[in-house]
């Protein structure tokens, strides 16, 4: 009950529309992880609308994985869970729209990913986010989604010249680092931006497998956020350490060195805008320093503006 699956190298997926799918509209994976080839797949120019009439949850209008897709220009709307969901490398996500998503669950995302160390080199630029809120009755939690969310101490993401309207939350950073928001506008969102510090004295470069209890989900992954449950990136020889990983990503050849594992390091939130918002940014995350940078090791927030009046 998927519009259309697409799978390998140089596929396109352009100028078409997929309505009313029981499931998601498209699903694209390709590249070769191990030696970050990319795929060279372009979604563009498509509408998806009125996606997961079926399966309610977790069937996007895109669902992506691999490495190198270009994904632009497409209109993704009218749906109860994520219009986004995936990961992977050195994804270009820019100029689509997405409105009236996730109106049916929480905690969630209008752009979903997560749990991952070493998907690095994401861009999400240029996009539109309107009207992403909870429409129904909440019964666990609290009624609350977001256009972007990066979960679980997501990280390396480049998120800039976005317009968030009308959302529960702009973008949400599940703690993480190396994270840059930088000019995007916020309009009528209930908070701008929320950011938390989830893995604050929950990892360290030897705990894992014996990480706290709370952690059990999330450590598994971001131990092997590459190769599998053989490849540990904390250990000398792990892809992160080696060609052409170590090239790319040089960040991350020495990841567990700098004594933060798990700590909101390296993350920008820099030349925002925002109008009418509840807040510009809520955040529990103690150590953050306000103009602070990369050298203090925690969080530059900088140089955004309320621009209400």
């Amino acid at each position: 009950m998927n519009g259309i699956t697409l799978d390998g190298s140089l596929v396109r997926l352009n100028n078409s529309q997929i309505p009313y799918t029981g499931c998601s509209g498209a699903r694209v994976t390709g590249g070769d992880t191990s030696a970050l080839t990319a795929s060279g797949n372009t979604i563009a120019y498509n509408i998806v609308t009125n996606f997961s009439r079926w399966t309610r949850t977790y069937t996007p209008a895109i669902h992506w994985g691999g490495v190198g897709h270009w994904i632009h220009h497409n209109t993704l709307t009218d749906a109860p869970h994520a219009a986004v969901l995936g990961g992977g490398n050195d994804l270009l996500f820019e100029h689509n729209s997405i409105a009236r998503v996730g109106f049916e669950v929480d905690d969630s995302g209008a752009f979903y990913t997560g749990r991952n160390w070493a998907q690095r080199g994401n861009v999400v630029r240029f996009n539109s986010f309107s009207t992403i809120r909870t429409r129904v009755p909440i019964f666990l939690g609290s009624p609350i989604v977001q256009g972007l969310y990066l979960d679980d101490e997501m990280s390396g993401y480049e998120m800039y010249n976005n317009s968030f309207v009308d959302c529960q939350v702009g973008i949400l950073m599940g703690g993480g680092r190396r994270n840059h928001v930088k000019f995007n506008r916020f309009e009528k969102c209930d908070y701008a931006i929320q950011f938390d510090s989830r893995g604050i004295g929950s990892f360290g470069p030897n705990c894992y497998p014996d990480c706290p209890a709370w952690t059990v989900k999330m450590a598994p992954t971001l131990w092997h956020s590459i190769g599998g449950s053989d490849d540990d990136l904390t250990r000398p020889g792990s892809w992160v350490a080696t060609a052409p990983w170590a090239i790319r990503y040089p960040e991350l050849a020495n990841i567990a060195e700098d004594g933060a594992l798990g700590e909101p390091v390296y993350n920008e939130i820099v030349g925002n805008s925002y109008c009418l918002c509840g807040d510009f940014i809520t955040t529990n995350a103690s150590d953050i320093e306000q103009n602070g940078g990369e050298s203090s090791g925690t969080m530059l927030i900088n140089a955004n503006i309320d621009t209400s009046d």
